[in-house]
């Protein structure tokens, strides 16, 4: 486990996951836009509908059934290819196809796709560590590091993005931004609910992104820690600028 906790979560910089972040908001816009062109394979069964679209990579089910408590799922052993299912979706056909959803339960998957077509560990060995993490009682399902990667993104990145592209309102130290973000109940949640360890690599990891941007040498960096104001808003076509670039949708 430790070896995948380092692929997908240690090895981490706000450049990486960024980068990632955008990808999956490609994905989306693809499977948003196929919905809206009426690209997609619709099925109806006992008035419950099922809208199905094909990527390249990975096909998106995305169904109106309300069973059990989880919103969506990844299946990395699905044939022909992987297979993501986004239930208690809002779907009509009249007077067009239209699928409403939660897109950060779709880039939570998403990231799991990611997380498996670039690991270097097997996706059998992947998901065998998932499920023996599941079975733990230390939190067990939210502790598994494909978990903590997922959730890392689908909570942190929205109100990370909102911080960079407000760039005058990025807190001064890393204690107001760490504060800033646990004002979102879900963030303070997710991190309860992870063990001391997982806790304290998820702490470090928003360090890495604080860091990041204070390094940047569009910013002057004073007594340590401040940053300076003046500078900070000229940042316009360096590191913020990529960064939030990055963020936007392909």
């Amino acid at each position: 486990m430790t070896h995948i906790l380092k692929e997908v979560v240690l090895e981490a910089s706000l450049g990486r996951d960024a980068k990632k972040n955008q990808l999956a908001n490609a994905y989306i816009k693809k499977a948003n836009d196929l919905i809206a062109r009426n690209k997609a394979d619709v099925n109806e069964f006992g008035g419950k509908f099922f809208v199905k679209i094909y990527l390249k990579d990975v096909d998106i089910y995305f169904t109106s059934t309300h069973n059990g408590t989880s919103k969506a799922e990844y299946d990395a052993d699905a044939k022909p290819k992987p297979l993501i299912t986004v239930d208690k979706c809002d779907i009509s056909t009249h007077p067009k196809l239209s699928v409403k959803y939660d897109e950060n339960v779709l880039r939570h998957e998403l990231i799991h796709h990611f997380d498996y077509r670039t690991s270097k560990t097997s996706p059998g060995k992947l998901k065998a560590s998932s499920l023996k993490q599941n079975q733990k009682g230390d939190g067990g399902y939210i502790n598994s590091p494909l978990e903590v990667n997922a959730h890392f993104f689908e909570i942190f990145m929205n109100d990370i993005v909102k911080m960079i592209e407000k760039e005058k309102e990025i807190p001064q130290t890393y204690n107001e931004f760490y504060r800033d973000i646990l004002k979102n109940p879900d963030a303070k949640d997710f991190l309860d609910n992870l063990n001391e360890k997982n806790k304290r690599k998820v702490m470090k990891r928003l360090g890495t992104y604080y860091n990041d941007i204070l390094k940047n040498p569009d910013f002057n960096i004073q007594n340590g820690d401040k940053i300076d104001d003046t500078r900070l808003k000229k940042a316009t076509n360096g590191f913020i600028s990529k960064i939030k670039s990055f963020f936007k949708a392909a």
